[in-house]
Protein backbone atom coordinates (compact mmCIF):
# COMPACT_ATOMS: atom_id res chain seq x y z
CA UNK A 1 0.00 0.00 0.00
CA UNK A 2 1.92 3.29 -0.79
CA UNK A 3 1.49 6.60 0.77
CA UNK A 4 -1.42 7.68 -1.37
CA UNK A 5 -3.51 5.24 -0.96
CA UNK A 6 -2.54 5.93 3.44
CA UNK A 7 -3.76 9.26 2.53
CA UNK A 8 -7.19 8.51 0.62
CA UNK A 9 -8.51 5.52 3.28
CA UNK A 10 -7.74 8.19 6.81
CA UNK A 11 -9.58 11.22 5.25
CA UNK A 12 -12.81 11.67 5.73
CA UNK A 13 -15.67 10.99 3.11
CA UNK A 14 -15.78 14.70 2.26
CA UNK A 15 -12.50 16.08 1.90
CA UNK A 16 -10.92 16.07 -1.77
CA UNK A 17 -8.53 13.63 -2.89
CA UNK A 18 -6.30 13.52 -5.33
CA UNK A 19 -7.74 17.14 -6.39
CA UNK A 20 -11.22 15.29 -7.32
CA UNK A 21 -14.45 15.19 -4.93
CA UNK A 22 -15.38 12.17 -2.95
CA UNK A 23 -18.84 10.66 -4.43
CA UNK A 24 -20.61 11.67 -0.84
CA UNK A 25 -19.74 15.48 -1.98
CA UNK A 26 -20.81 15.05 -5.24
CA UNK A 27 -24.37 13.62 -4.23
CA UNK A 28 -24.84 16.83 -1.98
CA UNK A 29 -23.83 18.97 -4.58
CA UNK A 30 -26.14 17.54 -6.73
CA UNK A 31 -29.01 17.93 -4.41
CA UNK A 32 -28.42 21.49 -3.56
CA UNK A 33 -28.23 22.16 -7.13
CA UNK A 34 -31.62 20.25 -7.68
CA UNK A 35 -33.16 22.27 -4.98
CA UNK A 36 -32.05 25.52 -6.26
CA UNK A 37 -33.36 24.68 -9.60
CA UNK A 38 -36.60 23.97 -8.17
CA UNK A 39 -37.04 26.92 -5.91
CA UNK A 40 -36.16 29.13 -8.88
CA UNK A 41 -38.49 27.47 -11.31
CA UNK A 42 -41.49 27.49 -8.43
CA UNK A 43 -40.40 31.44 -7.61
CA UNK A 44 -40.48 32.08 -11.73
CA UNK A 45 -44.01 30.06 -12.08
CA UNK A 46 -46.26 30.97 -9.27
CA UNK A 47 -48.43 33.71 -10.16
CA UNK A 48 -48.18 36.82 -8.62
CA UNK A 49 -50.94 38.33 -6.26
CA UNK A 50 -52.23 41.31 -7.21
CA UNK A 51 -53.64 44.66 -5.36
CA UNK A 52 -56.83 44.51 -6.51
CA UNK A 53 -57.04 40.11 -5.61
CA UNK A 54 -55.88 40.85 -2.45
CA UNK A 55 -58.43 43.08 -1.41
CA UNK A 56 -60.68 41.18 -3.05
CA UNK A 57 -59.80 38.08 -0.52
CA UNK A 58 -59.89 40.71 2.11
CA UNK A 59 -63.42 41.62 1.34
CA UNK A 60 -64.57 37.88 0.99
CA UNK A 61 -63.48 37.09 4.53
CA UNK A 62 -65.71 39.92 6.56
CA UNK A 63 -68.78 38.78 3.85
CA UNK A 64 -68.16 35.13 5.06
CA UNK A 65 -68.16 36.49 8.56
CA UNK A 66 -70.67 38.83 8.21
CA UNK A 67 -68.99 41.47 11.05
CA UNK A 68 -70.44 44.73 10.25
CA UNK A 69 -68.41 46.77 13.21
CA UNK A 70 -65.14 44.97 11.83
CA UNK A 71 -66.56 46.17 8.36
CA UNK A 72 -66.94 49.44 9.33
CA UNK A 73 -63.40 50.03 10.55
CA UNK A 74 -62.52 48.67 7.50
CA UNK A 75 -64.17 51.02 5.28
CA UNK A 76 -62.55 53.64 7.76
CA UNK A 77 -59.31 52.45 7.15
CA UNK A 78 -59.31 50.93 3.39
CA UNK A 79 -61.56 53.07 1.26
CA UNK A 80 -59.78 56.20 -0.73
CA UNK A 81 -61.06 58.82 -3.16
CA UNK A 82 -64.94 59.41 -3.86
CA UNK A 83 -65.85 56.01 -3.29
CA UNK A 84 -64.84 57.00 0.64
CA UNK A 85 -67.16 59.72 0.75
CA UNK A 86 -69.82 57.97 0.18
CA UNK A 87 -72.32 57.60 3.09
CA UNK A 88 -71.16 54.77 5.83
CA UNK A 89 -74.74 53.39 5.79
CA UNK A 90 -74.87 52.96 2.08
CA UNK A 91 -71.94 51.05 1.92
CA UNK A 92 -72.83 48.90 5.25
CA UNK A 93 -75.84 48.02 3.19
CA UNK A 94 -74.56 46.95 0.20
CA UNK A 95 -72.53 44.66 2.55
CA UNK A 96 -75.41 43.42 4.60
CA UNK A 97 -77.71 42.74 1.26
CA UNK A 98 -74.89 41.17 -0.40
CA UNK A 99 -73.73 38.88 3.05
CA UNK A 100 -77.44 37.79 3.77
CA UNK A 101 -78.37 37.21 0.03
CA UNK A 102 -75.58 34.90 -0.11
CA UNK A 103 -74.72 33.60 3.73
CA UNK A 104 -71.09 33.16 2.58
CA UNK A 105 -69.08 32.94 -0.74
CA UNK A 106 -66.01 30.80 -1.90
CA UNK A 107 -63.26 32.42 -4.04
CA UNK A 108 -63.48 30.43 -7.26
CA UNK A 109 -60.87 32.08 -9.24
CA UNK A 110 -60.86 35.75 -11.01
CA UNK A 111 -62.78 36.10 -14.49
CA UNK A 112 -61.23 39.40 -15.41
CA UNK A 113 -58.26 41.13 -14.90
CA UNK A 114 -56.88 44.68 -15.26
CA UNK A 115 -53.86 46.63 -13.84
CA UNK A 116 -56.07 48.08 -10.69
CA UNK A 117 -58.98 46.13 -11.41
CA UNK A 118 -60.23 42.45 -11.07
CA UNK A 119 -63.66 40.33 -11.49
CA UNK A 120 -63.78 37.83 -8.91
CA UNK A 121 -65.74 34.93 -9.60
CA UNK A 122 -67.54 33.69 -6.64
CA UNK A 123 -69.67 30.80 -5.69
CA UNK A 124 -72.63 31.44 -2.90
CA UNK A 125 -72.87 28.88 -0.28
CA UNK A 126 -76.91 29.36 -0.03
CA UNK A 127 -77.65 28.52 -3.43
CA UNK A 128 -74.58 28.00 -5.46
CA UNK A 129 -74.97 30.51 -7.64
CA UNK A 130 -72.32 32.23 -9.50
CA UNK A 131 -71.40 35.77 -9.20
CA UNK A 132 -69.16 38.06 -9.90
CA UNK A 133 -67.34 40.77 -7.02
CA UNK A 134 -65.84 43.80 -8.98
CA UNK A 135 -63.12 45.25 -6.97
CA UNK A 136 -60.95 48.64 -8.11
CA UNK A 137 -58.11 49.86 -6.35
CA UNK A 138 -55.79 53.17 -6.26
CA UNK A 139 -52.66 52.99 -8.92
CA UNK A 140 -50.35 53.02 -5.81
CA UNK A 141 -49.54 51.52 -2.58
CA UNK A 142 -51.10 51.21 0.01
CA UNK A 143 -53.87 50.34 -2.99
CA UNK A 144 -56.65 51.69 -1.10
CA UNK A 145 -60.35 50.48 -2.45
CA UNK A 146 -61.77 53.03 -4.92
CA UNK A 147 -64.93 50.75 -6.27
CA UNK A 148 -66.68 48.04 -5.77
CA UNK A 149 -69.54 46.34 -7.65
CA UNK A 150 -71.67 43.12 -8.27
CA UNK A 151 -71.32 41.77 -12.11
CA UNK A 152 -72.79 38.56 -13.80
CA UNK A 153 -69.88 35.87 -14.61
CA UNK A 154 -69.84 32.44 -16.62
CA UNK A 155 -69.16 29.50 -14.46
CA UNK A 156 -65.58 27.61 -14.77
CA UNK A 157 -64.92 25.88 -17.40
CA UNK A 158 -64.86 22.49 -15.72
CA UNK A 159 -68.32 23.23 -13.44
CA UNK A 160 -70.69 20.27 -14.00
CA UNK A 161 -72.70 21.44 -17.26
CA UNK A 162 -76.59 21.93 -17.39
CA UNK A 163 -78.93 18.77 -18.01
CA UNK A 164 -82.31 18.80 -19.30
CA UNK A 165 -84.65 17.58 -16.86
CA UNK A 166 -87.98 15.80 -16.95
CA UNK A 167 -90.98 17.43 -14.93
CA UNK A 168 -90.41 15.65 -12.12
CA UNK A 169 -87.24 16.60 -11.57
CA UNK A 170 -87.93 19.99 -12.65
CA UNK A 171 -90.50 20.14 -9.80
CA UNK A 172 -88.35 18.62 -6.88
CA UNK A 173 -85.20 20.44 -7.86
CA UNK A 174 -87.30 24.02 -7.91
CA UNK A 175 -89.10 22.72 -4.37
CA UNK A 176 -85.60 21.96 -2.52
CA UNK A 177 -84.17 25.50 -4.13
CA UNK A 178 -87.06 27.39 -2.69
CA UNK A 179 -87.45 25.76 0.80
CA UNK A 180 -83.64 26.79 0.93
CA UNK A 181 -84.68 30.15 0.24
CA UNK A 182 -87.59 30.47 2.96
CA UNK A 183 -85.79 28.86 5.46
CA UNK A 184 -82.91 31.32 5.33
CA UNK A 185 -85.26 34.18 5.05
CA UNK A 186 -84.59 35.33 1.88
CA UNK A 187 -87.93 34.82 0.21
CA UNK A 188 -91.08 35.14 0.71
CA UNK A 189 -94.27 34.21 -1.74
CA UNK A 190 -95.67 32.32 -4.18
CA UNK A 191 -93.83 30.59 -6.83
CA UNK A 192 -95.67 28.80 -10.36
CA UNK A 193 -93.58 27.05 -12.46
CA UNK A 194 -95.35 25.91 -15.94
CA UNK A 195 -94.16 24.42 -19.25
CA UNK A 196 -96.11 24.73 -22.42
CA UNK A 197 -98.94 26.49 -20.66
CA UNK A 198 -99.18 23.61 -18.35
CA UNK A 199 -98.16 23.70 -14.54
CA UNK A 200 -95.27 21.59 -13.39
CA UNK A 201 -94.55 23.31 -9.97
CA UNK A 202 -96.70 25.86 -7.40
CA UNK A 203 -96.22 26.42 -4.12
CA UNK A 204 -95.89 29.08 -1.31
CA UNK A 205 -93.49 30.04 1.16
CA UNK A 206 -92.88 32.56 3.94
CA UNK A 207 -95.57 34.86 5.54
CA UNK A 208 -97.76 37.63 3.76
CA UNK A 209 -98.02 39.31 6.74
CA UNK A 210 -95.61 38.86 9.52
CA UNK A 211 -98.07 41.24 12.30
CA UNK A 212 -100.67 38.13 12.26
CA UNK A 213 -98.59 35.67 11.53
CA UNK A 214 -100.46 34.50 7.70
CA UNK A 215 -98.58 32.42 5.94
CA UNK A 216 -98.71 33.02 1.83
CA UNK A 217 -100.72 30.76 -0.28
CA UNK A 218 -100.83 30.40 -3.86
CA UNK A 219 -103.86 32.71 -4.35
CA UNK A 220 -102.65 34.99 -2.00
CA UNK A 221 -103.09 38.63 -3.52
CA UNK A 222 -99.91 41.06 -3.80
CA UNK A 223 -99.42 44.69 -3.79
CA UNK A 224 -97.27 45.21 -6.80
CA UNK A 225 -96.51 48.84 -5.78
CA UNK A 226 -94.18 50.52 -8.22
CA UNK A 227 -94.13 48.06 -10.32
CA UNK A 228 -97.56 49.09 -12.11
CA UNK A 229 -95.60 51.63 -13.69
CA UNK A 230 -93.63 48.73 -16.10
CA UNK A 231 -96.97 47.21 -17.23
CA UNK A 232 -97.95 50.84 -17.80
CA UNK A 233 -94.98 51.55 -19.42
CA UNK A 234 -95.04 47.87 -21.46
CA UNK A 235 -98.93 48.58 -22.91
CA UNK A 236 -97.79 52.40 -23.96
CA UNK A 237 -94.85 50.83 -25.72
CA UNK A 238 -96.50 47.77 -27.46
CA UNK A 239 -99.98 50.80 -28.75
CA UNK A 240 -97.19 52.93 -29.88
CA UNK A 241 -95.55 50.12 -32.27
CA UNK A 242 -98.97 49.34 -33.55
CA UNK A 243 -99.38 52.86 -34.16
CA UNK A 244 -101.66 53.89 -31.53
Amino acid sequence: MGVADVWQVQQPPHQIVRGKETPMKTVTNLVLVLLLAASTAFAQSAPVESPAERRAKELIQFINTGNRIAYQKYIAENFAGNFARVPMEQHLGFFSELQDATRGVELQGVQDAKPNEITARLKTKLTGSWLGLLVRVETEAPYRITGLGLRAVKPPTDAAPAKALSKEQMARELEAFMKKLAEADVFSGAVLLAKDGVPVFKGAYGLANKDFNVSNRVDTKFNLGSMNKMFTAVAIAQLAERGK
